[in-house]
């Protein structure tokens, strides 16, 4: 933002350089969340698949002992 103010006139190579800065910030930001994203998800899909077989096995060892 404070190189686009500072850039000069518009259109201007500076400008077009504060533009790109901002594009390429944007996006790594963007990229980083949608990774941080996916790792939870993951997590998130592991953990509830050991929740469900640990659910299953429990549900398996009171049938057999009743």
């Amino acid at each position: 933002m404070t190189l686009t103010l500072f850039s000069g006139t518009r259109y201007s190579i500076g400008w077009y350089v504060a533009r790109m800065n901002s594009m390429i910030s944007a996006a790594t930001v963007l990229a980083v969340l949608l990774y941080e994203i996916r790792i939870c998800t993951t997590g998130l899909c592991s953990r509830n698949g050991h929740f469900v077989r640990y659910l299953n096995l429990r549900r398996l060892v009171l049938r057999e002992s009743i």
